[in-house]
Parts: structure tokens; sequence; C-alpha cells
């Protein structure tokens, strides 16, 4: 009973598309992630760090992202940007935050003001 439940439940979220597909998500994230590059000290471009860096032995991209840094604030602004112009629920709003904040951006620095 209680499977059938939730795979009815399911499959009504999926046919309405509350939420975001996975390579939607993805790209997304790739955008955002670039847009943080673009504003980072020095300037660099993710598209051009993921066909240029380094492979290791699984496979895996090797990007420098600790020698760019990018102010805290104008990190924010360009994340809620992204999160107001697409309107997403708060499940994906979490899960976007997570993958950029935990995925390969670049350093966050707060501006002293004085």
């Amino acid at each position: 009973m209680y499977k059938d439940y939730y795979s009815v439940y399911i499959k009504k979220m999926v046919n309405k598309d509350y939420f975001i597909k996975y390579d939607e998500m993805s790209s997304i994230i790739f955008v955002a992630l670039d847009r943080l590059y673009k504003k980072s000290v020095p300037k660099g471009n993710f598209f051009k760090l993921l066909t240029t860096s380094p492979r290791n032995e699984q496979g895996g991209i090797l990007i420098p992202y600790d020698d760019y840094v990018v102010d805290e604030r104008s990190a924010i602004k360009i994340i809620e940007n992204i999160e107001n112009k697409l309107k997403m629920s708060k499940f994906e709003k979490q899960k976007f935050h997570l993958n950029v904040y935990l995925g390969a951006s670049p350093r966050f620095s707060e501006k002293k003001f004085k």
C-alpha cells in the first residue's frame, strides 16, 4: 500500500515538473560557477578551466580553484540572482547552494569595509 502511494505521488510530481531535471540543474550550476570565476581575482573562465585542467589517475578534473578569489557579497548576489530568475523551490535552492559552495567554486573572501 505504501509503495503504491509513493510511486503515484512521484509520478504526479514528475508530470507536473515541480523539480528541475538533473541535466538542467547541472547546467545552471555550471553557469553560476562561470559567473563566479568571471568576478574572481584573477578573472577566469570556468568552461576553459574544465577543458584545460589536468586530470588525475581516476579521470577527475583537477581545477585550481584555490588560485581564484571572489568577494563573498558579490558571490551571494550572483547566486540569489539566479535563484530569483528561475523561481526555485526550497529544496532546489538548498541543492543549488550545496553544489555551488562545496563544488569547484573559487574561494570566498569577505571584503573589509572601513
